[in-house]
């Protein structure tokens, strides 16, 4: 993946003409967790239709909200938000490093997991972000 200059005088632009410039510098990928500033984004880049690749990690222990926050944006926009798998199950997870990680260690439970699929999701795409949802206590999930 080759890296793209950066135009002088950027930090002046417009959130939607950062992310336009972005979309035609190459092919994009952003990923959210449905935070609000993930919201904002999403409906910027669906509200110009920008090409702009958008994923999630789904990890199978979102909560029900996030799920009807994902329909809710893809029914407003007519976009699709794309799912991506953590490499491990929550039951492969269980097993190699005992149950419920993510309340005992959150941090190495979705560090780890998040970088990876975000990673394995952008492939040849040049990353334009993943922002953590945070849960109520704080703690990303």
């Amino acid at each position: 993946m080759a890296l793209v200059e950066v135009p002088d005088g950027i930090e002046s632009w417009s959130a939607e003409q950062v992310l336009a410039w972005t979309a035609s510098a190459g092919r994009a990928t952003f990923g959210t967790g449905f935070g609000a500033e993930g919201c904002v984004l999403v409906h910027l880049i669906a509200d110009a239709r920008l090409p702009i690749d958008i994923f999630t990690l789904d990890t199978g222990l979102l909560f029900p909200e996030t799920y009807t926050v994902w329909r809710a944006l893809e029914a407003r926009y007519g976009i699709t938000i794309r799912a991506v798998q953590p490499e491990q199950t929550v039951e492969e997870q269980a097993a190699a490093h005992g149950p419920a990680l993510w309340e005992r260690d959150p941090t190495r439970c979705c560090r780890a997991s998040q970088a990876r699929a975000a990673r394995r999701s952008a492939g040849r795409q040049r990353p334009l972000g993943h922002r953590d949802s945070p849960r109520s206590d704080g703690r990303a999930r």
